[in-house]
């Protein structure tokens, strides 16, 4: 029996641009709520950019955030379970991504510092997230803050190649050289997500369920990318969205739709609501 059901969000629960969740699927939602299920968003997101699409569905969800760096029980509870790289790691990491004048995003639980390619023509705050401006934290392109932020603590980097070169290709067997106990995945085709030792959104998940005493039996999970990967090997009910990547599709033995079908819809009415006619469609 499900228990639990945990969602990515970007190429999951989320439609293409402009991105939302649908009222079909907040319908769904609701309705496995209603039953007594609980409900988790989970996400590279930092928390509250997370958990105002839960607030703006209606829906009360805990919120793994930034892969698993941290999470709430509900949306802009306070952060539990947070975790940080080691700060000699994360410093290295920091150091180098500076030297070689790359473009990322550092997190630190609610706070961003962003390293710009062009200051004169900064990227858009909508690419680290929807709601930074609601959220509690911070955002800043002052290099003297990064070196702020890092020691209190490195939640996440997020390393983007904006033209598509080969420059991830280049810089993540060097910055694995320089700190190989640190977590790496994706979640898109141009981007890097470093992340502290042993961390992701299936060690969150676990502990969550652990919070909740829920068995990860009756657990189910939906994703779309390799950061995904570490929820679904590790829960009773893996699905993967129609639009997954190989590997991804490959690890599951559930398919639903795409996120542009409501897929999450589908998946959720026949594998947790027993309901094929929920949503409009099935798996």
């Amino acid at each position: 029996m499900i228990q639990l059901i945990a969602m990515d969000m970007d190429g999951t629960l989320l439609t293409p641009p402009p991105i939302h969740i649908t009222e079909n699927t907040i319908a769904v939602l609701k309705k496995a709520s209603e039953q007594g299920i609980k409900l988790v968003l989970a996400s590279g997101r930092p928390a509250d950019d997370a958990g105002t699409f839960a607030r703006n569905a209606g829906l009360d969800m805990a919120v793994i955030a930034l892969n698993g760096s941290c999470m709430t029980l509900h949306p802009f509870d306070n952060l539990i379970c947070v975790h940080h790289l080691k700060k000699d790691s994360g410093i290295a990491v920091l150091r180098h991504l500076l030297e070689q004048n790359a473009f990322f995003g550092m997190f630190c639980d609610h706070d961003l510092y962003v390293h710009e390619l062009d200051p004169l023509h900064p990227v858009p705050d909508m690419i680290w997230g929807t709601y930074l401006a609601e959220g509690r934290g911070q955002i800043s392109r002052d290099e003297c803050d990064a070196w702020a932020f890092a020691e209190r603590g490195i939640s996440k980097f997020v390393v983007v190649d904006l033209l598509h070169s080969d420059m991830l290709a280049k810089i993540r067997p060097e910055i694995e050289h320089l700190a190989p106990e640190l977590t790496y995945s994706s979640s898109w085709k141009d981007n890097l997500e470093i992340n502290p030792a042993g961390v992701s959104k299936g060690s969150a998940l676990r502990e969550l369920c652990s919070m909740l005493s829920i068995p990860m039996d009756d657990v189910m999970a939906i994703g779309d990318n390799s950061n995904d990967l570490s929820m679904l090997n590790c829960c009773g009910y893996p699905v993967a969205m129609g639009n997954a990547t190989q590997d991804v599709l490959a690890a599951c033995p559930y398919h639903t739709l795409r996120n542009s079908e409501d897929g999450v819809a589908a998946a959720i009415s026949k594998l947790a609501l027993n309901d094929s006619q929920t949503g409009g469609q099935t798996l």
